[in-house]
């Protein structure tokens, strides 16, 4: 068929609770099978991100950095109602993949896509983010990447990735 006769369909969005400019610059939060690539320096909040995003919501959280009681600890310091997260702490994304399609998540952290090996030939990280989104658009799935900061400040990996995903967000400090 013709294009203007597709149907158009209402992709349900995820919001930031805590986050509202982060969610208003989403116009309402990330899409359903989307993938979003993170980048910021250490420390400015991107694991607080993933997990405020899990409040009172059925997600995966995996993990490459933090131990699974590091992250718990983390929750109950910010008051967090984590209930329906199911963490997983990982080092490949089929194992990821696995879980996301067992629990039937809507909603998937990886913190971070940088400490994922994977089975396929080629540049890790451009395979790694292949499958998240593969899985995004298989599962409808949204998908928060978090990826590490390089020196000058840019996210580590192929620039190829930025071109793969359905969006990069870099968080920064306040001006103020």
């Amino acid at each position: 068929p013709a294009l203007d006769r597709v149907p158009l369909a209402d992709v349900p969005r995820i919001g930031f609770p805590g986050w509202p400019k982060l969610t208003a610059a989403l116009a309402g939060g990330i899409p359903l099978g989307t993938v979003l690539l993170v980048h910021g320096p250490p420390g400015i909040g991107k694991t607080t991100l993933g997990l405020q995003l899990s409040v009172s919501r059925r997600m995966v959280y995996a993990s490459t950095e933090l131990t699974l009681p590091m992250l718990r600890q983390m929750a109950d310091r910010l008051a967090l109602d984590v209930a329906a997260v199911v963490p997983i702490y990982v080092s490949r994304v089929e194992e990821v993949v696995a879980v996301v399609e067992t629990v039937k998540a809507p909603v998937c952290v990886v913190d971070a896509v940088n400490g994922l090996a994977c089975d396929t030939d080629g540049p890790v990280l451009v395979n790694v983010v292949k499958a998240l989104l593969r899985m995004a658009r298989e599962r409808g799935t949204a998908v928060l990447a978090f990826c590490h900061a390089t020196k000058d400040d840019d996210y580590a990996g192929p620039r190829t990735v930025e071109h793969d995903v359905d969006g990069l967000i870099r968080l920064e400090p306040d001006a103020d």
